[in-house]
């Protein structure tokens, strides 16, 4: 007898299961890959935009001291009396009218110097001539003219926080770089960086030491969610005090 014998091939293939799981696994690379890419588009954008912040800072700051390099802006400073001043006064008259509190003046014969502690702008009717009235800290020892000189030492020896070049140099400072109209708040701006709307705010302050001529500056850049993004702070001192006598 002759027996056939049939044999029966299984081909082999993927399951199901072993189908899903390799797409979950390439789904999870794909997805960490991506991941990986939009994170490292993100730090790329944060990098330019923490750069284009601090030289935001750097712009600004540069202006700051622009203004403190202009010795000119406040020579010494005289005028003359626009009245006789007798022994014993603690006010005077001057045709000046640019005196600030905390001036150091030096008043025509006298020997030392005085400080302003009050200014009140004044007009002769008879004249219509504008003139300043000095309230100072202490009285004259000697009687001066009319015509003689007040001298300011050019806020070299300010006893008062408003009276030293730092102040002044505060008065002056430009309005911080914007893209918008910052003119009713010039110590802000604002500037759109890769998409995004970044404000810059600086924040002055005189340092409270005689004679306050240091300016104290502050920088804080933040984004639109009011998470900063840079910060920066500065000391400037005016190229005019060390002018001073």
């Amino acid at each position: 007898m002759i027996t056939r014998t049939q044999k029966n091939f299984h081909e082999q293939g993927f399951t199901l299961v072993e189908v899903a799981v390799s797409m979950l696994v390439l789904a999870l690379f794909i997805g960490t890959a991506m991941q990986g890419l939009v994170l490292s588009t993100k730090f790329k954008v944060r990098a330019k935009q923490l750069t284009a912040a601090n030289n935001w800072i750097q712009q600004d700051l540069e202006d700051v001291k622009a203004v403190a390099s202009d010795v000119g802006q406040v020579p010494l400073t005289s005028a003359l009396l626009y009245a006789d001043a007798l022994p014993g006064d603690t006010t005077i008259k001057v045709t000046q009218l640019g005196f600030r509190l905390g001036d150091s003046i030096v008043i025509g014969t006298e020997t030392s110097s005085n400080v302003i502690t009050n200014l009140q702008f004044q007009n002769d009717p008879a004249t219509n001539t504008n003139y300043l009235e000095v309230t100072l800290l202490n009285p004259l020892a000697y009687a001066q003219k009319a015509d003689s000189t007040a001298l300011v030492l050019a806020r070299c020896r300010s006893h008062l926080a408003t009276g030293g070049f730092a102040a002044y140099l505060d008065e002056s400072l430009p309005a911080v770089q914007s893209e918008t109209d910052n003119s009713s708040t010039p110590t802000s701006g604002q500037k759109t960086i890769m998409g995004q709307e970044f404000t810059l705010n600086r924040t002055t302050a005189v340092r409270p030491a005689e004679p306050y001529q240091i300016l104290e500056v502050t920088y804080n850049v933040i984004d639109e969610k009011l998470e900063t993004v840079a910060q920066a702070n500065s000391e400037v001192v005016s190229n005019a005090f060390f002018a001073c006598p």
